[in-house]
């Protein structure tokens, strides 16, 4: 398709070296239209939904090679996204042009320069894109996340590297291996300095794995700069110590299951009960996410119960678990993954009823997970004091996981529909392509038994923080 095309041309990725040419052209970019038409113009190759909804373009200093970045968010069906691919760019002489080759070493497009505009086409010819110089930015640069965060940590074992994330993109030619430096008890640590696709997260990954047990001091210069020359203005240090990631994971095996209300008292959108088969087994979390875990890996505790750091974190909404298992798969060396042996991630509704119902084989035949009585399995309304409760103390089910019924709600995966078990696909039901609403399953501590039963469907807003009732736990890929 033409539109992808033009995406994948537009955006460059940075590389590093130093600067000889004229100063004129410096500075940010703001797109302001496409083919002489003011945004958002619809290219018409892709679908009727296609659109261009901006872009944003930063020149960095280079030696012979320059370096672009377009930021180009598109609406394809209803849905936007950011693409982001590789290229290169050289300067041909000091006329201001910049000729750019996409990564297949096939097509080139052009940048013409001036003092307050920059113009952009593909091929020589239409689309053209038009970015007018942006106000200087003056504004410093600073730190959002660290990781590990300060103090005690509990991290995978494998864990990549020592990471920072910036609130912006920094100087890749500025900032270095000399910009990010840790130190451990034998001194200074060896490795090598990585960054993120967008140049706002960096990582220092050791040649050796860090040894748990042990304390060690990170440093990020104070004098790196953003692209636009500010400066961080101090030293950034912090010390952690390593522990091993303490998540344990019940091995659910493939099967197939009778998913919905078997016991006929439930909702309409917890029917028709219909035959589900997972084809691949999954390693789930024993017990929901705990405070404790979340505050190792994110630095922060969005919880209102606190001052328990066993009890399951809650007040993170479906975004922000999603941001947990980013950081949690970027720290093990897995960033980005998503299907992939090792990677973490939510489990399906599907995955979570069935492993709720204990497994294959007609599972545990139980109302709740585990148990007939829901005061053996469940922290609700009658038992619960109003409060959330350390992980593991009620029985668990028949796979020997905690904690499926009650306690606090739990996200899934999926787009919630509760018309989606009529249309349901019988192997590896996914859920719903969209919607406005995660699911979420289990109860919470200060609801009925009812509301504990296995099958017993919920939902919420992704974005809706704060809420004291709903956390999660992780699936492990096999």
């Amino acid at each position: 398709m033409r539109l992808a095309i033009l995406l994948t041309a537009a955006i460059v990725v940075f590389a590093c070296s130093e600067s000889t040419s004229p100063d004129a052209a410096l500075g940010t970019y703001a797109l302001t239209t496409v083919g002489g038409q003011s945004l958002p113009y619809v290219l018409g190759v892709s679908g009727p939904d296609t659109t261009l909804i901006t872009g944003s373009l930063l020149r960095l200093e280079g030696d012979d090679t320059w370096l672009v970045l377009v930021t180009i968010r598109t609406t394809i069906f209803g849905k936007t996204r950011t693409q982001t691919s590789e290229g290169s760019g050289t300067w041909t002489g000091n006329e201001g042009v910049l000729t750019l080759t996409e990564t297949n070493g096939v097509q080139t497009h052009t940048v013409a320069l001036s003092e307050a505009q920059l113009t952009v086409s593909w091929y020589g010819e239409p689309p053209v894109m038009v970015y007018e110089k942006t106000a200087t930015d003056n504004t410093p640069p600073t730190v959002l996340r660290r990781s590990p965060a300060s103090g005690p940590n509990a991290m995978p074992n494998d864990v990549a590297g020592v990471a920072v994330t910036f609130n912006e993109v920094m100087d890749g030619r500025r900032f270095t291996a000399s910009s990010f430096t840790l130190r451990g008890p034998g001194g200074a640590v060896a490795g090598t300095l990585d960054c993120g696709e967008t140049w706002a997260t960096w990582m220092f990954v050791p040649t050796a794995p860090l040894s748990p047990g042990q304390t060690y001091t990170a440093t990020i210069a104070g004098t790196v700069t953003d692209l636009a020359g500010n400066t961080l203005g101090a030293d950034v240090t912090w010390s952690f110590t390593m522990h091993p990631f303490a998540m344990a994971f019940v091995p659910v095996p493939a099967g197939t299951f009778q998913m919905g209300d078997q016991f006929d008292d439930g909702g309409s959108e917890e029917r028709p009960v219909h035959s589900v088969t997972l084809t691949h087994g999954f390693n789930l979390g024993k017990y929901e996410v705990t405070q404790a875990q979340w505050r190792a890996v994110m630095g922060t505790n969005p919880a209102w119960h606190v001052n328990c750091e066993e009890c399951p974190v809650e007040g993170a909404s479906w975004e922000m678990g999603q941001q947990f298992i980013a950081a949690l798969n970027a720290a093990s060396g897995r960033a980005g993954c998503t299907t992939e042996s090792g990677c973490y991630r939510l489990p399906t509704e599907a995955e979570w009823e069935y492993a709720a119902k204990g497994g294959p084989s007609g599972g545990d035949g139980t109302k709740w997970a585990g148990s007939t009585t829901v005061g053996d399995v469940a922290w609700y309304s009658a038992n619960s004091g109003d409060a959330t409760h350390p992980v593991g103390q009620k029985a668990p089910n028949g796979l020997g996981l905690y904690d499926m019924s009650g306690n606090v709600w739990e996200w899934v995966q999926d787009w919630y529909s509760s018309l989606y078990y009529s249309t349901s696909p019988g192997t590896d039901p996914g859920g719903p392509a969209t919607g406005t609403g995660r699911g979420t399953r289990g109860g919470a501590y200060h609801l009925s038994a009812f509301a504990s039963r296995v099958a017993t469907r919920n939902h919420g807003s992704p974005t809706q923080t704060g809420a004291v009732d709903v956390g999660f736990r992780l699936v492990r890929v096999q």
